[in-house]
């Protein structure tokens, strides 16, 4: 009948809307780990960063040392 008949489709459109709705969180939840790893690669990288500039502060106070070194044996 055409009751059953409309009632099947529904049913196959909830299953459907089910299915999409279960990728859609699988996806999702993919994103977010995605996010969360490019955030920890950012605290990473700006660590790195952070190490860097504090070493080439120290070559720069070791190459003024030297410089004033070179000079006390230029005089």
């Amino acid at each position: 009948s055409e009751i059953d008949a409309g009632a099947k489709r529904t049913a196959q459109s909830i299953g459907e809307i089910a299915s999409a709705t279960e990728e859609q969180q699988g996806s999702s939840r993919e994103i977010a780990r995605n996010v969360e790893r490019i955030s920890r690669m950012a605290e990473d990288n700006s660590r790195s960063i952070s190490g860097l500039s504090s070493a080439v502060h120290k070559l720069k106070a070791l190459a003024l040392n030297f410089e004033t070194s070179v000079a006390q044996f230029q005089s």
